[in-house]
Formats: C-alpha cells, structure tokens, sequence
C-alpha cells in the first residue's frame, strides 16, 4: 500500500479488469468512500468481500453486504467487529455453515447468542467451532461431550477449560484416538 497515491489514481484504478488491482484499491487507505461505495456493487464476489472487511465503509453499505447472495461476503460481515447485534442474529440461521462459524469467531457475540443457537447447529463443523470457543460454558461442553461426530467431541478434548472429569470419561472412548491424542495435550487433564 502507497499511502502517497492520489485518490484520483485510485478511482481510475478501481476500474481495472484485474482482480488485485481492485483488492490493492480496496485496502489503501487513500481510497475514497465513493469508490467503496462502488467496488460493492462489483460483479466478483472476492471484490464484494474485500469490501465488506474494510472499515471505512459507510453502515448502509455493510447492511446491503450482509444481504449479498455470495457466502464469502456475508462471512466477511459476520466476522466484522461493527457488525450489530441483530444481524449476527439473522446470521446464525444462515444456510451457509462459514457464515454461522464467524459469527461465533466474532469477538462482539454475546456467548448467549452462541450457546442458544449455536451449540445446537444441525452442522459439525459449527458445532464443532462452539467446542472449541474458549469461553463456551462447561454446561454446553459436556452436551457437546456427547456428541455423535468425533471432530466435535476432539474439539471438547481441545478446549483447555474442559474440565478433568469431561476429559477422564472422554479418555475411555476407544471409538475416538483423535479424542485420546488431545486430552493428553490438554492442562486441565490432572497427571
């Protein structure tokens, strides 16, 4: 990023067919809010994307990306600090399971929103991502302990705030040598 090149050579940049041209744009912090404005409208979702992670976009332009048809660019809002409270919301019933696992890797999710509708995912992988929240109650990592999908239940074994006794019965699953490898990294395994 040239923090010297003039905002006009920008403009005239963002019209360039090249990808990274564009993303180069995007992340320069020269950049106007009128060529942000219309790099979110781009046809190339990457373009969309990008967009949505730089914060210098006005909130009307992050509320329209939140509704774009491509799962890269509602993953880049739902990861995004500013993003409010209800839209994380509406994100967690988002048919594409990235989306809901940013939405749990967002720093500003309340943990409630995560143990309410998270930890029930119908999907592994998000919760799988809910095992392995550092601040996930020991109440939903022993529900999750008890999950039929091994990636989950290795996740529960990951987590350092599992608690010995979760861990101990975790051990006698011979069903799960993922499970076995990481409880014998985990701290809170007493010796």
């Amino acid at each position: 990023e040239n923090e010297k090149t003039p905002t006009e050579v920008l403009d005239k940049l963002s019209n360039d067919k090249e990808e990274s041209i564009k993303i180069f744009v995007i992340l320069n912090s020269n950049t106007s809010t009128d060529t942000l404005i219309k790099l979110s409208n781009d046809e190339r979702e990457q373009i969309r994307a990008e967009v949505a992670k730089n914060h210098r976009i006005p909130f009307d332009i992050l509320k329209k990306l939140a509704k774009d048809k491509d799962n890269w660019v509602r993953r880049a809002v739902a990861k995004d600090t500013r993003t409010p409270l209800d839209m994380l919301k509406e994100f967690t019933g988002d048919e594409n399971r990235w989306v809901r696992i940013n939405v749990i890797n967002n720093p500003n999710t309340p943990l409630d929103l995560i143990t309410s509708k998270l930890a029930n995912d119908e999907d592994m992988w998000v919760r799988e991502a809910v095992a392995k929240y550092p601040k996930i109650p020991i109440s939903i990592l022993e529900k999750l302990s008890n999950d039929k999908e091994w990636n989950v239940i290795t996740a529960v074994t990951e987590n350092k705030n599992t608690p010995p006794h979760i861990l101990e019965k975790l051990s006698q699953d011979e069903e799960n040598p993922y499970a076995i490898l990481y409880i014998t990294k985990n701290p809170s395994l007493p010796m």
